[in-house]
C-alpha cells in the first residue's frame, strides 16, 4: 500500500558533519511527530510505499542512504546526532513536506541543501525554494482594479532553526516571498533575503513597492469586506495613478467602519419575557447563521434595555438572553410592542490604547503615543514648503463635517495642559507654537474663529482667576537677548470692511472693563483714540489719573498753560474732534 508523501526539506542531498567537521558516518536522523517524542515514519520514494528506518543511519559520506519523504498533512520533528549521540544542530520541529497544501496554505520549508551551519553559502538553496514554492496573486479587494497592473505572485517559506549564510541576493524569480523565521532561525545578512521577513508574534519587515498590500506591511480592518486590502493607493482603475502625485508606503494600516445591526426587529408583534425576545417577524436564515453567544441586543425603548444573547431558536422565532438590563441601572422585562437591534455597534475606534502608571511598578514616565519624526533629507525653506513632515495628520475624507480633529478629555483628574509644545527649536528663523491656516469655504457665513476659549466652572467651585489667554515673560539663557517682545501682536489688517486689532464687546456694568491695564508701564497709541458713542456732556471725555497742574478754561478761554504745547491728544466725542494739548511735565 502506498500513501501520499512530499519531499522532506531536511536530509535530501544534505551532508551532515560531526563536531570535528567530518562527515558524520553512522550518525542518526530520528523522526517524530511535531512537538512530541512519538516516533513517526518517513518514506524512501515519492510512491510512499517503503518506509525509511527510524532512526535513519547516515552513510560514510554523512548522508541518508535514501531520499526522505514526509506523509501528507503530517508535521514532523527531526533530531540528528553523530555516532556517539552528540547532537548535530538543534532539533528541527514543525516540518511539513515541500508542497504539502493539506494544512491549508502556501507555507513551505527551505529546500534541501540549506545547511544552516553559518558557514556554507545557502543562497542557492533559498533561491531554489523561492522558485519551487507554488505562488499565487491575492485579490486586492473590492473596488480595486488590477486591469493594467501585473502584480507579483506571493508565497510563504518556512525557515527552520539554524544560521543561514546568504553571500548574495536570493533570486526569487520575481515572486514576493514572505520568509517565516522561526525561533532559532538566524540570517545575519538578512538584506539578501530579497523579500518580507516575519517572525510570528514579533516582527513583520519588508521593503515596499506598488499599491495596496504591496505598499503595506500589515493591515487590520474591522466591519468591512473580509478579504479587502488596505487603502494605500487603492486605485479604482490603473490610470488613476496619473492623478495621484505621491507613491505611498505604510508600515501599518488600520480601518474601522460602522456596520449595520445584524438584525433590526420590528415593533409590531414583538414580545418579551424576563429572558427572551420573540420578534414580530422571525429572523431570516442568514441572520440566524450570524448569531453568536455574547452578542448584545438593544431594545428600541426610550430607556433602552440590553441583554447578552445566550441561545436562539433555529428558525429565528425567539432569542434568549441572560437577563434584560435597564440603561442607568437595574433589570426588568421590556414592554411588548417595541422592537430591538441585534448586535448594534454604536461607537467605533480605529485605535484604542491605554497606558497606566501603577502604584507598585517602577516606571515614572508614560506616554499613550510617542512618534519620532526624522527629516534627514533637507531643510524646508518655510512652513508648508517641501519636504513636508507631520507629526500628526488628521484629514476628513467624509461627506460631512466632523466635530474635532484633536480632543483632550480631562475626565476628572485631568491634565495640567491640554496641549503643550516644548523642547528647543533651531530649524529656521520663525517658529510657531500654534498656526491656523484654515481656508473658509462659502458655507461659512457668520464667524471664522481661529482660537476660542469657553470653559465651564463646575458647581460650588471658586477660582480666583480665569485667564482665557495669558502670556508670560521669556526665560533667557546665558548670553541670549530679545529685541522686541509682545504679549499680543496683531499685524496690519486690511481685507475686512471693519478691521479691529483688538475687539472687546464687554457691556457696561459693575466690575466690567472693556480694557483693563493695571501695569505701571506707559501706554503708547500710534493712531488717534476714538471714543465712539460718548455723549457730549460735562462728565464726558478721557479720565486722566494723577494730579492736575492747571486747567483749560471753558470753550478755550485763556488759561495758565503755556501757548506752545508739545503736541495734542486727538480724541473724538461721537463725530466731534477734540484736540487736547499736552506739555512737558
Amino acid at each position: 500500500m502506498s500513501i501520499t508523501v512530499y519531499l522532506s526539506p531536511v536530509g535530501n542531498g544534505q551532508v551532515f558533519l560531526n563536531s570535528a567537521g567530518q562527515p558524520a558516518n553512522a550518525g542518526l536522523i530520528t523522526t517524530f511527530l511535531a512537538g512530541t517524542s512519538t516516533m513517526a515514519a518517513t518514506y524512501t520514494t515519492s510512491s510512499g510505499s517503503v518506509a525509511n528506518g527510524n532512526p535513519i543511519m547516515l552513510t560514510p559520506a554523512g548522508m541518508p542512504p535514501a531520499e526522505i519523504w514526509i506523509p501528507a498533512g503530517i508535521s514532523m520533528k527531526f533530531v540528528t546526532t553523530d555516532s556517539l549521540g552528540n547532537p548535530i544542530g538543534p532539533p528541527l520541529d514543525n516540518l511539513y513536506g515541500i508542497g504539502d497544501l493539506s494544512r491549508g496554505g502556501s507555507f513551505y520549508t527551505v529546500l534541501s541543501g540549506a545547511t544552516g551551519d553559518g558557514i556554507t553559502d545557502d543562497t542557492a538553496a533559498f533561491s531554489k525554494s523561492a522558485k519551487a514554492a507554488p505562488s499565487a496573486t491575492n485579490p486586492l479587494g473590492p473596488g480595486i482594479a488590477t486591469s493594467g497592473i501585473n502584480l507579483a505572485p506571493k508565497t510563504q517559506i518556512y525557515v527552520p532553526p539554524g544560521t543561514y549564510n546568504l553571500a548574495s541576493l536570493v533570486d526569487t524569480g520575481g515572486t514576493e516571498v514572505t520568509w517565516i523565521l522561526t525561533a532559532g532561525a538566524n540570517v545575519p545578512n538578512y538584506a539578501n533575503l530579497n523579500g518580507r521577513v516575519v517572525r510570528p508574534g514579533q516582527r513583520d519587515n519588508r521593503a515596499h513597492y506598488g499599491i495596496v498590500d504591496y505598499a503595506c506591511c500589515d493591515s487590520v480592518k474591522a466591519n468591512t469586506d473580509l478579504d479587502s486590502g488596505p487603502q494605500v493607493m487603492g486605485f479604482a482603475t490603473a490610470s488613476a495613478i496619473a492623478n495621484y502625485p505621491t507613491r505611498d508606503s505604510v508600515a501599518f494600516y488600520a480601518e474601522n467602519n460602522s456596520p449595520v445591526p445584524l438584525a433590526t426587529i420590528v415593533d409590531a408583534g414583538t414580545t418579551y419575557t424576563s429572558t427572551t425576545i420573540v420578534p414580530g417577524v422571525a429572523l431570516t436564515a442568514a441572520q440566524v447563521l450570524g448569531l453568536r453567544r455574547g452578542m448584545i441586543i438593544n431594545t428600541k425603548h426610550v430607556t433602552i434595555y440590553s441583554g447578552f444573547i445566550n441561545s436562539w431558536a433555529s428558525d429565528g422565532s425567539s432569542i434568549t438572553v441572560t437577563a434584560w438590563y435597564l440603561s442607568g441601572g437595574g433589570a426588568g422585562t421590556p414592554a411588548n410592542g417595541t422592537g430591538a437591534y441585534v448586535n448594534p455597534i454604536t461607537k467605533i475606534w480605529t485605535h484604542n490604547a491605554n497606558v497606566t502608571l501603577t502604584a507598585t511598578g517602577l516606571a515614572t514616565q508614560a506616554a499613550g503615543f510617542e512618534l519620532g519624526c526624522q527629516n534627514n533629507l533637507s531643510a524646508p525653506a518655510a512652513i508648508g514648503a517641501s519636504p513636508l513632515m507631520y507629526g500628526y495628520d488628521c484629514v476628513n475624507l467624509g461627506t460631512y463635517v466632523a466635530d474635532t480633529a484633536f480632543i483632550a478629555r480631562h475626565n476628572g483628574t485631568g491634565f495640567f495642559a491640554g496641549f503643550q509644545v516644548n523642547g528647543t527649536f533651531n530649524g529656521g528663523t520663525t517658529s510657531y507654537g500654534f498656526l491656523n491656516n484654515t481656508t473658509y469655504g462659502n458655507a461659512v457665513t457668520t464667524n471664522g474663529v481661529g482660537f476660542i476659549s469657553s470653559p465651564i466652572l463646575a458647581a460650588s467651585t471658586a477660582i480666583t482667576n480665569i485667564r482665557h489667554y495669558q502670556t508670560s515673560d521669556t526665560a533667557l539663557g546665558g548670553g541670549a537677548s530679545i529685541t522686541n517682545q509682545s504679549g499680543y501682536y496683531c499685524t496690519d489688517l486690511t481685507t475686512g470692511t471693519n478691521n479691529y486689532g483688538f475687539h472687546s464687546a464687554v457691556s457696561a456694568g459693575a466690575g466690567k472693563f472693556a480694557f483693563y491695564g493695571v501695569g505701571t508701564a506707559a501706554s503708547l497709541f500710534g493712531g488717534p483714540i476714538n471714543l465712539q458713542g460718548v455723549a457730549a456732556s460735562v462728565s464726558a471725555g478721557v479720565a486722566l489719573g494723577g494730579s492736575t497742574q492747571t486747567t483749560v478754561g471753558a470753550n478755550g478761554a485763556a488759561s495758565a498753560l503755556t501757548a506752545n504745547p508739545l503736541g495734542y491728544l486727538i480724541a473724538y466725542l461721537g463725530a466731534t474732534k477734540i484736540a487736547i494739548p499736552y506739555y512737558n511735565g
